[in-house]
């Protein structure tokens, strides 16, 4: 058969590849009696020759089904299927090897050498590297999805990293060009780009590997980043992510100024023009405008513009037209980079100029001069150039309305604008770089005078220690003066504290001579001194304002030699109001109480109370107390232990203002200090009005908690021509309603409580009581309840209770060996006395626990047997859907078994049928249940309609037949104790309630013995016709029902896979390399086209619109 051109290939629809489920069916179908050979070492030409079938046809099904198998692309197929039939034939025969047993072409061992190389580098030497290279590249899809599933991107992506931060020395270094080219296969098809989108870190190591030095590692790698954005949205934002780390791993201020670095200081024009085309890809990709704006502003402030214009620039400057023999310039390839390069250059200005008009003109009418006018000037608002804005149309209107004078200068201003617009756009952003230029050379400049300023500077610092230590040493001798001055002063300092005090005067007449008796003559008053003794009255500190008195050159001695003044004399009553304005309570309001009690409350604004002099002599009979109080005893306490040692506790009470002991004359108190005291107090304005008179209630009210108004408040207001006395107001109203009761406290008569006393063990006491406590009965009562059998007491679940309840024989003899009062005893012991003379107790409480719990015992026996009688049913009435299911496996294990001693086998063990899932596949992740599920699919529907609508084979799984049979033996055992204990208890009542019962049950379990009975004998012949030795209901029914879940299973996954999107002909790379193919405007178009959204409203351009597009266009080609 002569082999089929691509022309009439292509012509023909697309046929359906042929899995190997189907080559299973074929020979299944055909029943070939002949066997193959299974001699494997028989490689040779005349061997493959001999093995090639006659049937042209099946090698043609047979190459479709191992080319469907690769993940190749569309015109590589199509090239595979015009090749010769021997051809064919040999590609099938390497297929075929490649499937084999052989395991070293399987996912999961390349997974592990991975992870093995990351802990030892050389246990992954280059032929290995290249393996798995040649592995990806040739893979299919099966494969691919196995690697992702065992984490094989996630241990190549670890290996790549630790390769790419290695030195170019190192020879580990070499592999690292075989990692990126398997990362390349792998994103050539939809299917690994996907999985490669899943491990986001792959992508980061991608990006951390750029290296601008070497050439042939930067170009693969751009590539590969530039596919990953063209890819899909998630590509995009994948790859600025890496980017965004990138900044960050080499601590740059702004994204991508390690990418501009690189494309400035690269040696080759390649280099260049690939970081172009990413450069514009990664701008172009982003769906939103705002998104694109926002990348493109970070190159645009990395001053790409002039970048690229001097890269040009240098290019023609180097580049020679004609070059001759010996001659050095650029060769074919750089010239073919440099034109890359230029393209694109104007597509970022292309892209540039879209964008703007996008956001600019998106919903703009163009034909409309109004709105583009109104939109110019909120332009101009925005960007503060309204002024600017103004004086262009001022000069526009100068324009002459003659037609050949007015069109000549109308288009110099059309195209002066899209000059400015459009082609100076690379002369502003150079005018900028120049002028960054200028300012980073003064910067320098002011940095080199800093210097020579830093220079002098330290020229003055090393001369400056040599005056430094002479100054030094003149602080040194100024130290040692002043500290012989201080040692001076304490020395005067000493002999006025240890100077006597003088002699008193003889004469009382002068005041003079009064005040001397009362002072020390260092204390006698002095003007200069005055201001020091307020500042000490202020709480200062004696050392600072000593201090202060040595600066103002007084002796400091003075203040320190002066006696305390002594504190005026107050009366006893006030002490309570001192006491609250000491709490911080405001003077007005204890003046306001002071007031209402009757006192004059001027004196608390005249006189405040100091504390006690240090010179008071305190009683040393009472020190021991005052010590416990500065300890933190309460007083009432202390007074308590005073009073007991006969001593006067009301002294304890005054604080420090208690009286010398009898026989000790109390210091003299100084009348100047006093008077200084009342000099120095804070005077206030106090008001004069007398107190106010209200009637007195006769019980006690409630309180009104209102803020009362100062007196000064008062005075001159209308509140002090009010008097409540005139009123003549109903007092015993106030009093009826809001008096409150006083509560007389009635004292408690001790009751004595009862001891109780306990016989039993104390835990076991506690245990029964709180199980007593949920009856709420008496223990006679509950006693009554079990003797008479109350059917609403003695439920099942207190039946329980009571039979744990039971009385022991040891307890028992301690509830009759007491023989004290019967009350006295705890609840546990009463309840014990009070059943141990019901007959046969324990007997008792069983009979009614079973008879109680029988008919649910006996329906869940009869439920159980059901479930597995329904089915047996099923499952026999079934047999003949499911025997077509069990030749196809039967037929594919013999197939697979062939050649080898459980091969040509008349029956299998059901246990097999769990285990199929178990078999796997050699080229893909299917398994042998996959295969019998889609012949099964085809040739036995019904089987599969069965297993997966059998429910009762789920439910019957989780009953087991012996248990059953033991559930009923204990429910005879139990009916038989109550026909027992029916003739050992004395009373009627109990013969009456349980004859009939036992009567009743025994029928019943007859019954449903006799139904068991019937079940086993026909559920040991399903077995036997299944060929299941082991009558077991639950592994029986459990094992139909395990294999019927995974077939189902297996049935929707092959239909899932089968609905798959298919996915493009051709490579990704080849794709992505057709949308940068033509002129710059083309590649504009397909970058804008291809994540454009499909709904986008297509816009009717008007004739307008349409002339200033082109005359746009034709700019951005000049240009």
């Amino acid at each position: 058969m002569a082999p089929v051109s691509p022309a009439k290939e292509l012509a023909k629809p697309k046929k359906k590849a042929t899995t190997i489920s189907k080559s299973i069916s074929r020979v299944f179908r055909r029943a070939k009696a002949s066997v193959s050979s299974n001699n494997s070492d028989s490689s040779s030409a005349s061997t493959l020759a001999a093995s090639c079938p006659s049937d042209a046809g099946e090698i043609e099904e047979l190459f479709l089904q191992a080319v469907d198998g690769l993940a190749l692309p569309k015109t590589a197929m199509d090239r595979m299927h015009a090749l010769p039939l021997h051809q064919k034939w040999q590609i099938i025969h390497e297929w075929s090897a490649k499937q084999g047993a052989d395991t070293t072409s399987e996912p999961r061992t390349w997974v592990q050498t991975l992870h093995e190389a990351l802990d030892d580098l050389s246990s992954f030497s280059d032929q290995d590297a290249r393996e798995l290279h040649v592995l990806m590249r040739g893979s299919d899809k099966e494969w691919l999805t196995q690697f992702h599933k065992d984490d094989g991107i996630a241990a190549l992506s670890d290996l790549t990293g630790v390769y790419a931060a290695m030195d170019d020395g190192d020879a580990y270094a070499t592999r690292f060009t075989e990692c990126l080219k398997c990362f390349k296969s792998l994103m050539n098809n939809h299917v690994g780009m996907h999985f490669l989108l899943e491990h986001p870190s792959a992508v980061h190591t991608l990006a951390f590997s750029l290296d601008f030095d070497q050439k042939e590692r930067t170009l693969m790698l751009l590539e590969m980043l530039s596919l990953t954005c063209w890819f899909s949205a998630l590509g995009h934002t994948t790859v600025l992510d890496a980017m965004e780390l990138l900044r960050r791993r080499q601590n740059e201020r702004m994204r991508y100024a390690s990418l501009l670095h690189g494309m400035a200081t690269a040696s080759s024009v390649e280099v260049q023009a690939a970081c172009l085309t990413f450069i514009n890809t990664l701008v172009s990709t982003s769906v939103r405008v705002d998104d694109r704006i926002l990348v493109r502003n970070d190159f645009l402030a990395l001053d790409i513009v002039p970048l690229c214009q001097r890269v040009l620039t240098g290019f023609e400057s180097t580049a020679t037209p004609h070059l001759v023999y010996g001659m050095y310039g650029f060769g074919d390839l750089e010239v073919e980079a440099m034109g890359r390069f230029r393209k694109q250059a104007q597509v970022f200005q292309g892209l540039l100029r879209a964008d703007t008009d996008e956001v600019v003109c998106g919903a703009l009418d163009l034909s409309d001069v109004r709105a583009v006018l109104s939109k110019l000037v909120e332009n101009a608002s925005v960007q503060g150039c309204s002024d600017r804005l103004l004086h262009v149309a001022l000069a526009l209107l100068v324009i002459p309305n003659e037609v050949a004078m007015g069109h000549t200068m109308w288009d110099l201003v059309e195209a002066s604008a899209l000059d400015i617009t459009s082609a100076l756009l690379p002369e502003l952003t150079e005018k900028k770089r120049s002028m960054v230029t200028a300012v980073k050379r003064w910067l320098e400049q002011r940095a080199t005078a800093s210097s020579e300023g830093i220079e002098s500077n330290r020229v003055v610092l090393e001369e400056t220690p040599l005056a430094v230590q002479t100054r030094l040493v003149e602080a040194t001798a100024t130290i040692a003066q002043l500290e012989a001055e201080v040692d001076r002063l304490r020395s005067q300092l000493h002999e006025a504290t240890t100077m006597p005090p003088p002699r008193q005067a003889t004469t009382t007449n002068a005041s003079d001579n009064t005040l001397a008796t009362t002072l020390p003559e260092a204390a006698a008053p002095h003007e200069a001194y005055a201001k020091y003794f307020k500042l000490l009255k202020m709480g200062m500190p004696l050392e600072q304002v000593q201090l202060k008195v040595k600066a103002d050159g007084l002796d400091p001695a003075v203040l320190a030699t002066s006696a305390p003044l002594a504190a005026p004399t107050v009366d006893a009553s006030y002490d309570k109001y001192f006491k609250l304005l000491k709490m911080g309570m405001p003077l007005e309001q204890v003046q306001l109480k002071a007031k209402a009690d009757g006192l004059d409350p001027s004196k608390l604004a005249v006189a405040t109370p100091e504390a006690p002099a240090t010179s008071a002599v305190v009683d040393t009979r009472y020190e021991k107390y005052f010590k416990l109080l500065k300890m933190g005893m309460p007083l009432e306490q202390v007074q308590l232990k005073a009073k007991a040692d006969g001593l006067d506790p009301a002294k304890l009470s005054g604080g420090a203002t208690l009286s010398p002991p009898d026989g000790q004359p109390a210091p003299p108190k100084s009348n100047m200090a006093a008077a200084t005291v009342v000099a120095t107090a804070p005077v206030r304005a106090v008001s004069k009005l007398p107190p106010k008179k209200t009637p007195t209630p006769s019980t006690k009210m409630r309180n009104l908690f209102w803020t009362p108004l100062p007196d000064v408040v008062v005075e001159g207001s209308i509140w002090a021509t009010l008097d409540e006395t005139t009123l003549s107001l109903d007092w015993s109203l106030l009093e009826r309603e809001f008096g409150q009761e006083v509560c007389v406290k009635t004292a408690k008569t001790a009751v004595t409580k009862a001891k109780v006393v306990h016989l039993v063990d104390p835990k076991r006491q506690q245990n029964c009581s709180i199980a007593l406590t949920r009856f709420r009965l008496s223990p006679t009562e509950l006693c009554d309840a079990i003797l008479s059998l109350n059917e609403s007491l003695l439920t099942l679940e207190r039946v329980s209770i009571l039979e744990a309840l039971v009385p022991t024989t040891d307890e028992l003899d301690l509830i009759n060996s007491y023989e004290g009062d019967m009350t006295l005893l705890g609840e546990t012991e009463k309840w014990f006395a009070a059943v141990r003379h019901v007959p046969r107790l324990p007997q008792r409480l069983q009979s009614i626990s079973n008879q109680l719990s029988f008919a649910s015992r006996f329906d869940d026996l009869k439920a159980k047997l059901s479930t597995l009688e329904k089915a047996r049913s099923t499952l026999h009435a079934a047999t003949p859907t499911l025997l077509p299911l069990l030749h196809v496996v039967l037929a594919v294990g013999n197939y697979m078994n062939n050649g080898t001693a459980r091969g040509g086998a008349y029956g299998f063990k059901l246990e097999i049928l769990p285990k199929l899932s178990q078999v796997k596949a050699t080229s893909s992740t299917r398994t042998l249940l996959h295969v019998v599920a889609e012949v099964v699919k085809a040739k036995a529907p019904d089987a599969l309609a069965f297993l997966s609508s059998a429910t009762c084979l789920e439910a019957a799984a989780t009953v087991s037949l012996p248990q059953l049979l033991l559930d009923a033996t204990a429910l005879e055992r139990s009916v038989d104790l109550v026909r027992q204990e029916v003739g050992h208890q004395p009373d009627a009542a109990f013969r009456r309630r349980f004859g009939p019962f036992v009567d009743t049950s025994s029928m019943s379990l007859e019954r449903l013995r006799a139904d068991v009975s019937s079940h086993e004998t026909k559920f040991a012949a399903l077995c036997t016709r299944f060929g299941f030795k082991q009558p077991d209901a639950t592994g029986f029914f459990g094992l139909w029902s395990d294999f019927g879940r995974q077939l189902v299973a297996a049935a929707r996954e092959l239909q899932s896979s089968t609905a798959a999107e298919p996915e493009d002909g051709a490579g990704l790379f080849n794709q992505f390399s057709e949308s940068l193919a033509g002129d710059a405007t083309d590649i504009v178009a397909k970058l804008r086209k291809r994540h454009a959204p499909a709904t986008a409203p297509a816009g009717v351009p008007n004739e307008l619109a349409l002339k200033l597009a082109r005359r746009r266009q034709s700019t951005l080609k000049t240009s």
